[in-house]
């Protein structure tokens, strides 16, 4: 996420990789809860756009 964020700003910046535990687990929806949820329908992508052109 932070990579997109400097893409869409411009900047570069070293971005380091840290590993932390339950990543994958968290990945595959292992934090939803379970049925029935409503799930949002706007993307990463279009939120950092908007963001972005706002300032």
């Amino acid at each position: 996420m932070q990579r997109d964020v400097l893409r869409a700003t411009g900047r570069r910046r070293w971005v380091l990789p840290i590993r932390v535990p339950g990543t994958a687990s968290i990945r595959r929806g292992g934090m939803l809860p379970a049925t029935p949820r409503t799930l949002g329908t706007r993307s990463w992508e279009s939120y950092l756009s908007e963001a972005v052109s706002t300032g």
